[in-house]
């Protein structure tokens, strides 16, 4: 927690700033005459479990610990299969920030294998069963690149001057990604690069999904206008003209 002085008659910052707290607190408030000061240094419980929906909507949760347990955050995703979880932890780092560790263990129980993974991983997801797409941040940006849970072997692999990514997705032959500004889709096939601009009807775009084939790409976003109504386009990989899907009120 960092004071920095404001000059009344100018409205500026100083340069100058003072510590005067450090630890990994959750909240803090400051009196009105800004004398003093709260902090809340509590700690946060986050829980992982695997179990079918019937018992979940049952109300019912398997015996015994969790999968994971954890005051960080925690969280696990499951293979299109059902068979396999992408396990997902927030550890301290050197800097004093999170940095995310991920393995993957089977849905039924058993043994975690971390996930095979140079640098600090900054998105991980599921492309199928048994691969995971990674993007990790480097010195000079960002690295996409495809894992096999199975052997750890990595593939596919492509380095981006773009540390800023704000979704990404695989096609067979390369990789689609959107940028920091949200305003395009850029397609990498076998080192050829095109873009897709974004349709006017969108603010910017949230997200970019490939259909199994890679010919097709799924984009959503809010609308330009109001920002308050959420919408799915289907747009050819190759470029060309969108197809606007299903629209719905959504923050």
């Amino acid at each position: 927690m960092v004071r920095v002085a404001l000059d009344p008659a100018t409205g500026k910052f100083a340069s100058h700033q003072d510590t005067i707290y450090s630890g990994r607190f959750s909240n803090l408030s400051v009196t009105a005459d800004g004398a003093q000061m709260a902090v809340d240094d509590g700690s946060y419980s986050f829980s992982v479990i695997a179990a079918g929906l019937p018992e979940l909507l049952s109300g019912k949760t398997p015996a015994g610990a969790p999968l994971m347990q954890a005051s960080n955050r925690v969280n696990a995703v499951v293979s299109p299969d059902g068979e396999r979880l992408l396990m997902r932890r927030s550890v301290p780092s050197a800097k004093g920030g999170d940095e995310a560790r991920f393995s993957v263990a089977p849905f039924a129980g058993g043994a975690e294998t971390p996930l095979n993974a140079t640098g600090n991983v900054a998105n991980a997801q599921w492309l199928d069963s048994t691969t995971v797409i990674l993007r990790t941040l480097t010195g000079s940006g960002s690295r996409l690149s495809r894992v096999d849970v199975r052997s750890g072997t990595s593939s596919s692999t492509l380095d981006v001057p773009d540390s800023t990514i704000i979704s990404m997705t695989a096609l067979p032959d390369g990789w689609a990604w959107i940028p920091k500004r949200r305003d395009r889709v850029i397609v990498d096939q076998n080192g050829n690069r095109h873009e897709i601009r974004k349709p006017s009807w969108f603010d910017g775009l949230n997200q970019v999904e490939a259909s199994s084939d890679g010919a097709r790409l799924l984009l959503t976003g809010w609308n330009a206008s109001t920002q308050d109504t959420l919408r799915v386009d289907v747009v050819p990989t190759a470029g060309g003209a969108p197809l606007p899907g299903s629209r719905a009120f959504a923050e």
